[in-house]
């Protein structure tokens, strides 16, 4: 789904993030489903990243993407993404989405605890990609190409943005009252993130970092930062019983 940025409104959250960014010169910006990077350009074809699938709970249910055009940059296109959610039972499964179509499912694609997965996006125009996940620790690979037939007629890409993102996927149906289940999904890491734009390889490190925010507490859940060619989220707020 596109990115929902929200504005700082209490003394404290202010007081919080002055502390976090304190020694930090990225931009920070909330969002009541997303904690990640997202790299500003333009020209983007193609975005990448590799995460370690993490065990799983029953308060557990991110879903850990790349994707090209998710913020507000281009509100009439995007986001073309994948990635794997995790559900509350201990599975995880494979999907690809060009918004505002819907997220099928990777069929014949098996996703375990401990599995190194990469997930790409390309875009080789506005209206026309691809999305890609590999198995890295099976050797499984799966992927779907959107063509001008089957792309969304009225969002093409602006191919303006890159995200690297862990979303809060229970949240993400449009319900503004904050978070919905807990979003505890411990410390997660996207490595290997890059991207190629009109200005040549880009990495996450001295992009926007977009944090997780619950709008009923006006807390900060996650915490996340951006070094070299890597994306990393710890959740920060209250301890669940997952």
């Amino acid at each position: 789904m596109k990115s929902t940025i929200l504005i700082l409104a209490t003394a404290a959250l202010a007081s919080t993030l002055s502390e976090r960014s304190a020694s930090a010169s990225p931009p920070q910006t909330l969002d009541r489903v997303w904690s990640g990077v997202k790299q500003s350009g333009s020209g983007f074809t193609s975005v990448t990243g590799t995460f370690t699938v993490p065990k799983g709970g029953k308060n557990f249910g991110p879903s850990i993407w790349v994707g090209i055009d998710g913020s507000t940059e281009c509100p009439g296109g995007g986001p073309l993404q994948t990635g794997v959610r995790l559900t509350g039972n201990g599975t995880a499964f494979g999907w690809f989405e060009w918004v505002p179509l819907s997220a099928p499912v990777f069929t014949n694609f098996e996703v375990s605890e401990g599995d190194d997965i990469r997930m790409t996006i390309n875009a080789f125009g506005p209206s026309s990609g691809s999305a890609i996940l590999d198995n890295l620790s099976t050797g499984q690979s799966v992927s779907h190409t959107f063509t001008s037939v089957d792309a969304p007629p009225d969002a093409p890409l602006c191919q303006k943005s890159v995200e690297w993102i862990v979303e809060d996927y229970n949240n993400s149906g449009g319900n503004d009252t904050g978070i919905v289940a807990s979003p505890d999904y411990g410390t997660i890491t996207i490595r290997n993130a890059s991207a190629q734009g009109s200005a040549g390889k880009v990495t996450p490190e001295g992009g926007e970092l977009i944090e997780l925010f619950d709008t009923r507490t006006s807390t900060v859940l996650s915490q996340c930062s951006a070094e070299n060619e890597e994306v990393t989220c710890k959740y920060i707020g209250p301890p669940t019983d997952n």
